[in-house]
Order: C-alpha cells, then sequence, then structure tokens
C-alpha cells in the first residue's frame, strides 16, 4: 500500500510537471508561427524580370526620303516638316524577328497598407529598308527604339487572407525614338534621328485573389488624361502567379498599353498588347 500511493503521487507530479512542458511547447510553435505570418503579411517585396512577346499596332510618323520602307502603307497624312504618319501593324513575329535589344522588368513592395511598385519595358527594333534609288543609298538600316514604364504609391483597401485590392497614384513614361541610317553612294554616310519623351500622371488599380496558397490571380489597371492636352493612355494586365517556393514565382498573362496622343508630337500612337511570362522572386 506504502509503495502504491507513493508511486500514485510521484505519476501525479510528473504528468502535472509534463502538461505546462507541452502547453509551453506548443504556445512557443504557434508564437514563433504567427510571428513568422505576420512579418510575412505586413512587408513584401517582389521583383520580375519578364519577357513581353507584343505586338505593335498604330500610328508612326516617319523622317523624309530616302526612307522609303518596305511593308509600310503608303502615308496617310504628310505633316508641313515632311515627316509621313503611316498606319502599321506589327504581328509578335515580325517584333521578335527584328528585335535587337529588350529589356523588361517589374517590381512590387508593400510595408503594413502602404504600396510601391515600378514597370519598365524597353525595345529595339533594327531592319533594313530600300531606297529610291539602290545605286544611290546603300546599307539603308532603320531602328525604333522604345521605352515606356510607370511607377505608383498607393494604400491597400482591402487587405484580408484571399483578397487585396489596392488604389495607386502614378507616372507614367514613354520615350521613342526613329534613327536612319545610309550610306550615300557607299561613301558618305547619312543618319537622322528624332526622339520624343513624355509622361503623364495617371490612377492605377490592382486586385489580387488566392484560391490556394500556391496560386494567386492578379490584375492591374491604369488611366492618364493628361490634364494639359487631349492626350489619353490606359494599360491593363491579367497574371497567373503560380510559387514555387516561398520566394521563388512563374507568372504567366496577358498585358495591353494604349497611347492615343498627337503623332506628330510623339512620332508613335497606338497600343503594345501581347502575352508575357515573368519569373520573379520575392521576400
Amino acid at each position: 500500500m506504502k509503495h502504491t500511493f507513493f508511486i500514485s503521487i510521484l505519476m501525479a507530479v510528473l504528468l502535472n510537471s509534463a502538461v505546462p512542458a507541452f502547453g509551453q511547447e506548443d504556445t512557443v510553435k504557434k508564437s514563433r508561427k504567427t510571428v513568422t505570418d505576420s512579418t510575412w503579411n505586413q512587408w513584401n517585396v517582389r521583383l520580375a524580370p519578364y519577357l513581353w512577346i507584343l505586338g505593335i499596332k498604330g500610328q508612326i510618323a516617319l523622317p523624309p526620303e530616302p526612307a522609303n520602307l518596305p511593308d509600310i502603307p503608303p502615308p496617310i497624312e504628310q505633316l508641313p516638316s515632311g515627316y509621313s504618319i503611316h498606319d502599321i501593324d506589327i504581328s509578335p513575329k515580325e517584333v521578335i524577328n527584328s528585335l535587337k535589344f529588350a529589356l523588361m522588368l517589374s517590381g512590387h513592395f508593400h510595408i503594413k497598407r502602404f504600396v510601391t511598385q515600378f514597370n519598365v519595358s524597353s525595345i529595339v527594333l533594327e531592319s533594313t529598308f530600300k531606297a529610291p534609288f539602290d545605286w544611290a543609298f546603300q546599307d539603308n538600316l532603320f531602328r525604333l527604339a522604345y521605352a515606356g514604364g510607370d511607377l505608383g504609391f498607393g494604400y491597400r483597401v482591402v487587405k484580408s487572407r484571399k483578397f487585396e485590392f489596392d488604389l495607386l497614384l502614378g507616372l507614367k513614361f514613354v520615350y521613342s525614338k526613329i534613327g536612319i541610317t545610309t550610306d550615300i553612294f557607299g561613301s558618305y554616310p547619312v543618319s537622322i534621328k528624332v526622339d520624343r519623351f513624355w509622361t503623364d500622371p495617371v490612377l492605377a488599380t490592382n486586385f489580387s485573389y488566392s484560391p490556394h496558397k500556391r496560386i494567386e490571380l492578379a490584375a492591374y489597371g491604369d488611366l492618364g488624361p493628361n490634364l494639359l492636352n487631349d492626350n489619353f493612355t490606359y494599360q491593363f494586365s491579367f497574371h497567373a502567379n503560380v510559387f514555387i517556393t516561398r520566394f521563388f514565382y512563374m507568372s504567366a498573362g496577358y498585358r495591353k498599353s494604349y497611347l492615343d496622343f498627337a503623332v506628330k508630337e510623339s512620332f508613335f500612337a497606338g497600343s503594345l498588347q501581347g502575352a508575357d511570362v515573368k519569373f520573379g522572386f520575392q521576400f
């Protein structure tokens, strides 16, 4: 009886000491998990280089002769400066065949409910052209450079486990450059280059929905009416992001950027649109 009573007391003491220990361990694990999740939700940085397989459709203003470009329709208007305006419709395949340079990068950062993001895309297309007199003009080269992007600052209006919605104010910029080079009689190089830079404020939105912890459906849109003239721009994109790990993700989607302003001032007006693929990381 004495031994039984002693063993019962010893078991009770061990159990009483063990329960708080297990409870404390669970509390510590839960606390660590909460801190990690809280930190992850409070701030996030994403950077993603991407490939935009775009087509170009709109109007372009070309310098005067000797620019007699192949596959370009006749001019729809002749400007007093001698520049001619042409309708163009360049497919993604044609863009890839003429591509000489491309740089595309997007980034996103948020801390608590404050959001900052940017997107930059730059392409250089280059092709040969036929001049009016082949015996006089040789090594004819036409180059079109385009760089566009946007920078936004905003606030996360809706924030939950599955839904997020942001409102942003920012700036959009567009830089276009057209160049023509040729050799006269093979001995006298001639080069014509013109460029324009344009910027405007925009109002933008982000929306994301996460049906699964590794899948995110995202949409972006911006609108940029110019208060000083009739220029008008908009842009939208849709993407499906798949998080391979906590730090790396892939994205596939569609993006369109539309620019509507005076061709004679910008040398290009129209849309760039097509599918894009991102390979990004976050921390």
